[in-house]
């Protein structure tokens, strides 16, 4: 679970104090995965906006030799539904953003998972989700061994990396 420290008003720990810090998690087989500040307040807003409906998309971003680095977040669009306690987005559409992403950066920004939020103040993935990150990481044809899945909830997040194994929860050291 992460949450900003300091901040008085937990419905506003996110902005504006995420805008300038990034995200540093160590990854399982070393080096860091870095969440850019821009997509953690992107997640946000959309969590904070979305009148009890779920919403989400599909992270993008670079990997470096031993780092990872999240740079943005597709958002809800056409196609895409949210629920209650679900959320569902258009392949469709979600591809062509990583078409246009991978075509305007000549391959360096990447499909690297899936973000969605939740409704409860500190989330923690469904059964459904597990299963979701799983087939999708068993689908991928990207030439990584794994995929991220963030959870969004009102106070903090639930970061995840899915390996073809398990889904394993990733913390700040």
């Amino acid at each position: 679970m992460f949450l900003v420290k300091g901040v008085s008003d937990p419905s506003r720990t996110w902005l504006p104090s995420l805008l300038s810090v990034a995200m540093n998690l160590p990854l399982p087989e070393g080096g860091v995965l870095k969440i850019r500040s821009q997509a953690l307040a992107t997640m946000r807003v959309f969590a904070d906006h979305s009148r009890g409906r779920e919403a989400g998309g599909i992270l993008l971003g670079h990997c470096y030799v031993e780092d990872v680095s999240i740079e943005d977040v597709s958002t809800p669009g056409y196609g895409d539904f949210g629920g209650p306690a679900s959320f569902s987005r258009s392949a469709t559409r979600a591809q062509a953003i990583i078409n246009e992403s991978w075509d305007a950066t000549a391959g360096e920004l990447i499909y690297l998972g899936e973000w969605h939020s939740h409704a409860e103040a500190r989330p923690y993935p469904s059964r459904m989700d597990r299963e979701m990150i799983r087939l999708m990481w068993a689908g991928t044809k990207m030439e990584i061994s794994f995929l991220f899945l963030v959870v969004v909830g009102r106070e903090g997040l639930w970061v995840g990396i899915e390996n073809g194994h398990r889904l394993r929860h990733m913390t700040e050291e």
